[in-house]
């Protein structure tokens, strides 16, 4: 069963993720000279891509590439001229949703295409990333749609031109790219072992 499908829990075991600090010990060692040198190694969970190998790396891909249509079907409306130019109520939300589309372009870069074992924090900056950056990225969609109705509603301005059908488009097309790369990620098989099974070469 997929890890992250288990993210919405609200289980301790997630949300202690958060803090990497403990997940690497640092140690004294001599090395072949005599002299004493810090030596990091990392002490906590390790995570791996428990699927036939071909279909998850062909799941990743194509989650990235709808997160990249994704993100240039948010940005596009940003060069249209519409009302949200003039009422910042409207123009908001997609300012602010710059913000969660570059931390989903990172989740994206940072999926494991090679499948080689995960340490948590990387476990963290790209399946989680990216399924906390999606959702967010859609709130802000439906957040801007809303408020340009409410703007039509106050100004009884019913006039559809063609950009504004654009926008929708672009907007709804977001949102089904988003979802479609979310629910593939939660379709690719995530496991966690302790580190004590790496050294013991369970993981590969």
């Amino acid at each position: 069963m997929s890890l992250l499908g288990n993210l919405l829990d609200g289980s301790k075991r997630i949300s202690d993720t958060l803090n990497y600090v403990d997940d690497y010990k640092t140690e004294l060692v001599e090395d072949e000279k005599g002299r004493m040198r810090k030596k990091t190694t990392y002490v906590g969970i390790w995570y791996f891509v428990d699927d036939e190998p071909r279909a998850a790396r062909v799941k990743l891909i194509i989650s990235a590439a709808l997160c990249v249509l994704a993100a240039a079907l948010c940005v596009l409306p940003l060069f249209l001229k519409g009302v949200e130019r003039g009422w910042l109520l409207a123009a908001l939300p997609k300012l602010l949703a710059l913000f969660p589309l570059l931390y989903l372009l990172m989740g994206a870069a940072s999926l494991p295409f090679s499948l080689k074992p995960m340490h948590r924090d990387r476990y963290m900056h790209s399946f989680v990333r990216i399924l906390r950056s999606g959702a967010a990225v859609g709130v802000m969609t439906l957040v801007s749609f809303g408020a340009k109705l409410v703007y039509r509603i106050v100004n009884a301005d019913w006039m559809f031109m063609g950009k504004d059908v654009l926008e929708l488009v672009c907007g709804l097309g977001a949102i089904a790219a988003l979802t479609a790369a979310i629910l593939l990620l939660r379709s690719v098989g995530v496991e966690e072992k302790p580190n004590s099974a790496y050294d013991e070469g369970e993981i590969k």
